[in-house]
């Protein structure tokens, strides 16, 4: 339903090692290892790991864990962090700023009910055109949602759900897949930059499931089935377009 790496996942993981059974004491533990992340430790910013993200075709096969990452496969660029031209001298869409977090999801509803793509429809996370921000989300339409936050505390203030307070995410892309992300090499000097202090650590989380990788390549993400689920149509759905 969600995945994401950068600042979300890394606190997620002190989280994890300190998690209580009360929910109010996990949510002073998990208050206090976001403080700690935010103020005292040094941030994996998503610019100085990943290269760039892009569309693979669509009648790609990928059954199996090792498909889908192989440069040849992909078809359209969504943005790179790279400052030089493309192999045909045109300049690729760039992604704003240096993020720390990028998150994908095909959900109105993540970390205890955020609905975040619907809320930040204000400010762009590529110099992409526009039109993006007037993009809904459903879970239905088979389409893939990614948010960038530029700052720790615009990702945490979401869970004031006060809008505008909240919606501090900047959109990145909403369409098909698969998507493919590969990051910079580990000797590249804006990655070494980034992960030193950390030895190579990328941080990452699946539908609150948190993990490690260390120094990764590529990384796919894709629809894995559909299943029915009942709606209730006497209410507005959260996930349908304003």
């Amino acid at each position: 339903n969600y995945f994401s790496l950068g600042l979300d996942a890394r606190v997620g993981i002190g989280f994890d090692k300190l998690r209580r059974k009360g929910q109010l004491q996990n949510k002073g533990i998990y208050a206090w290892e976001g403080t700690k992340k935010l103020l005292f430790k040094k941030k994996n910013m998503v610019s100085n790991i990943v290269d760039r993200l892009s569309v693979l075709r669509a009648n790609e096969e990928l059954g199996k864990a090792r498909d889908g990452h192989d440069q040849g496969i992909e078809d359209a660029q969504v943005f790179t962090t790279s400052s030089g031209k493309s192999s045909d001298g045109a300049l690729g869409t760039k992604l704003l700023g240096n993020p720390v977090n990028l998150i994908f999801m095909n959900i109105p509803s993540i970390s205890g009910g955020l609905n975040l793509w619907n809320w930040s429809n204000r400010n762009m996370g590529t110099d992409g055109p526009r039109d993006l921000l007037q993009a809904g989300q459903d879970f239905a339409d088979g389409k893939l949602e990614c948010l960038a936050y530029r700052t720790a505390t615009g990702f945490y203030m979401e869970q004031l759900r006060v809008p505008p307070v909240s919606g501090r995410g900047h959109r990145v892309y909403s369409g098909g897949g698969p998507l493919r992300l590969k990051f910079r090499s580990p000797d590249d000097a804006e990655y070494i930059k980034g992960t030193s202090h950390c030895g190579g650590r990328t941080y990452m989380e699946i539908d609150g499931e948190y993990f490690v990788v260390h120094e990764p390549d590529t990384l796919i993400v894709r629809h894995h089935c559909v299943i029915r689920v009942l709606v209730n149509s006497s209410t507005k759905a959260a996930c349908n377009s304003a």
